[in-house]
């Protein structure tokens, strides 16, 4: 594993370095067969990548089983259009795209990032096709467990914009434990998931969010990327109504002990700056039941 200049200054201010460097070993430059099996059976994953507007974001696209697979170690196809309103709608090769498979049921999540080579699956029809830089999975630490409820019809509700969080924005932040976290650097892109007891976002007020960043894999992909460009991604989901909503922003990160009274095992604190509000109702097809929290949560 080779990180970047960025990884490599977190790691290093975090005294963390040799853990980085052992945990780097189960990275992979191409998609190892568990890992291909466990693609194929999946209904969504969460894409990061850098729109047309040049603002970073956080999507999902969806499919029956198979929609998501790995024809080859070095290659990774999603077949299929985007949802309605898709931020992402719009990519075109060649562009760094990172992906994140989760399973949030059986608690197991993988991270996939390298180049769109394609922007349609390996057959030509709609979809994208992905060439492998990066792949390892990663632990199941603050995911939610929650079981598939039922698939619908994605809701024809139109999306809208805007520049800040309205009151119901917030409040969705406010009830959310788990999000996705999309980032960008020189050498490609990155999207993470994050769990953590409800509250844990914090709206300060309708232009900036506050998360805590809990112990995690020591490599720092996310802080490392912001170290190099602060612009990133969220997207938040309603699993109870399918309901999305991106935030891009950009963020600074306090190195600085928080109080543990507010923050309760935060080691570290990311506060976003606002930028544009993207709101999808009712626009994830899929529903899964209520969360059994994780007890790695604080």
């Amino acid at each position: 594993m080779s990180y970047h200049a960025g990884e490599l200054e977190v790691q290093a201010r975090t005294g963390r370095s040799a853990e980085a460097t052992r945990v780097g070993a189960s990275i992979r430059s191409f998609v190892p067969p568990r890992l291909a099996q466990f693609l194929g059976t999946q209904p969504w994953i969460v894409l990061g990548a850098i729109d047309s507007a040049g603002r970073v974001r956080a999507s999902v696209r969806t499919g029956p089983p198979g929609f998501l697979a790995a024809p080859d170690p070095s290659t990774v196809s999603i077949s299929g259009s985007p949802l309605p309103g898709d931020p992402l709608a719009g990519l075109r090769a060649p562009a760094p795209l990172a992906l994140l498979a989760i399973d949030p049921g059986r608690r197991f999540r993988a991270r996939i990032n390298g180049t769109l080579t394609d922007d349609h699956d390996g057959a030509g029809l709609p979809g994208l096709t992905l060439t492998v830089a990066q792949a390892y999975p990663n632990c199941m630490k603050y995911i939610q467990r929650r079981l598939p409820l039922e698939s619908v019809d994605v809701a024809t509700a139109a999306a809208s914009a805007g520049e800040q969080l309205s009151d119901i924005d917030a409040a969705t932040v406010a009830s959310a434990d788990t999000f996705f976290l999309a980032s960008t650097a020189p050498d490609g892109a990155d999207v993470s998931h994050r769990g953590g007891a409800p509250g844990c976002v914090e709206v300060i007020d309708a232009a900036t969010l506050r998360f805590p960043d809990y112990a995690g894999n020591s490599m720092f992909n996310t802080l490392g990327n912001i170290d190099l460009d602060p612009r990133i991604g969220l997207l938040i989901p309603r699993f109870d109504s399918g309901d999305l909503l991106h935030i891009s922003g950009r963020a600074t990160v306090d190195y600085a002990t928080p109080d543990p009274g507010r923050h309760p095992g935060a080691e570290r604190l990311v506060t976003v700056r606002i930028e544009d509000v993207l709101r999808r109702p009712g626009a994830l097809p899929l529903r899964f039941g209520p969360p059994e929290f994780s007890r790695f949560l604080p």
